[in-house]
């Protein structure tokens, strides 16, 4: 998986790993966010028991409280991750790729440069460190 996407998107090694990485936390974050709606069906059923005329075991309020704010730990932690994952990979990955790119115009000859309009250089989209792919294969 990290060979494929390594030569789908010209990555490194430590790049796909970076995005593979920042695919899983983008699909565990997503997942994260369904807990909060399973709470609140849970609740309602308790709530909403005696007007159905169905039985609903009884939970305490505090009970939900406590499980409500593990969810939003979990919520925490899982977009946490997600962003380290994404953005600083991202960003890790964007410097090994400049600092390639810089190696290799350090090695060409001046004529080079004679020939060229640098301002074509400077309009190249290495300066983005946006990637978008980790949320968007996450979100998929």
């Amino acid at each position: 998986m990290i060979k494929a996407l390594k030569n789908k998107y010209a990555l490194s090694d430590q790049g796909a790993k970076d995005l593979l990485k920042g695919i899983i936390y983008s699909v565990l974050a997503n997942i994260s966010l369904m807990f909060p709606v399973i709470l609140l069906a849970i609740v309602l059923n308790q709530l909403l028991a005696p007007v159905l005329g169905t039985n609903a075991p009884e939970i305490s309020a505090i009970v939900y409280t406590v499980i409500g704010i593990v969810i939003l730990a979990v919520v925490f932690i899982f977009h946490y991750c997600q962003y380290t994952a994404t953005y600083l990979g991202t960003y890790d990955e964007s410097a090994r790729r400049r600092i390639g790119l810089a190696e290799k115009l350090r090695t060409l000859p001046l004529t080079f440069f004679h020939q060229r309009d640098l301002a074509d250089l400077g309009s190249s989209d290495f300066l983005c460190n946006r990637n978008p792919v980790p949320e968007m294969s996450g979100k998929t």
